[in-house]
């Protein structure tokens, strides 16, 4: 999506993330209080960090990324957030990385209570834009106030702006600031939905088959599919569809695992649907094979 260039108007910056170790952590550490892994601790050394966590950056970064996103986790009894050593170090230093780092959502405010501490330590780890989405105001003033007092040198807020307006001019946004219009029905067409199926198709790994079962053959007498996802296509999409931690009905076009299973099985096998996978009643001679999909 990224392209080779940046000032055509079907691309995009890619922003891969969570930087660093954000798939390593251990459940039942996060600091969130609402999950039990997101956001929480990768427990791991220094040497399986760099091993198992830090080869996606160094490809991507060999692939032109010009914006890396800071994870949520902890390393180390510190928040990512906060880990000069990793950003500036690491990523800037040994990996090569000169585009600009953002934060992930209100990511500065996990790092300690003190909010002004947390404004310094974000920004002099390397932090180069912080998503500030609730008061923003507040983050400006401490910010100033912080340069004031000499906590967050002027050097540091050049870097940092000159890293954002490297990446606006590369993206052509001074020549040409808003999005186009006339590209809005492309959203959502036939030709982006056949990419999005090819891109799920693709994604997807069939672990087991036992007895040759997919594809369904097409004398199968009885599918029972179970499950109030099967029948939603909201819950199907997921988060960051329409919604930020997704949602129910039918937010989107689409084709829903019931209605897909529907039309692929024979028009001779009976498709029973129950959303709580009830089917003690369900009455089949014991000899007659049947399957069921439990979503």
């Amino acid at each position: 999506m990224q392209g080779e260039d940046l000032t055509l108007p079907d691309t995009v910056i890619g922003t891969p993330k969570h930087f660093v170790g954000d798939g390593g952590a251990v459940w039942g550490t996060s600091t969130t209080g609402d999950y039990q892994i997101d956001q929480g601790v990768t427990d791991v050394d220094e040497e399986t960090l760099r091993a198992v966590h830090l080869p996606p950056y160094t490809a991507v970064i060999e692939a032109g990324a010009e914006s890396i996103m800071i994870s949520y986790s902890s390393w180390g009894g510190m928040k990512m957030h906060a880990q000069r050593y990793l950003i500036e170090d690491v990523l800037r230093g040994e990996l090569g990385f000169d585009g600009f780092i953002v934060s992930d959502w209100a990511g500065v405010d996990q790092i300690t209570p003190d909010y002004y501490d947390a404004v310094v330590a974000s920004i002099n780890a390397g932090v180069d834009m912080n998503m500030v989405p609730y008061d923003y105001n507040r983050f400006i003033q401490v910010m100033t106030e912080a340069v004031e007092a000499g906590d967050i040198s002027e050097e540091r807020i050049d870097e940092a702006v000159r890293r954002i307006l490297t990446a606006k001019l590369k993206l052509g946004l001074f020549e040409q600031p808003f999005s186009n219009p006339d590209y809005l029905p492309l959203v959502g067409s036939d030709e982006h939905r056949a990419v999005a199926r090819e891109a799920v198709a693709k994604s997807a790994v069939l672990l087991k088959n036992e007895g040759d079962l997919l594809p369904f053959s097409p004398d199968l007498p009885l599918l029972l599919v179970g499950g109030a996802a099967a029948d939603d296509i909201g819950i199907q999409s997921g988060g960051w569809t329409i919604e930020w931690q997704g949602g129910t009905g039918n937010i989107t076009p689409g084709t829903t695992i019931l209605a897909a299973l529907t039309e692929a099985v024979g028009e001779n096998t009976a498709v029973v649907y129950d959303p709580f996978g009830r089917f003690n009643d369900v009455d089949l001679p014991s000899d007659q094979p049947r399957t069921c999909l439990a979503v």
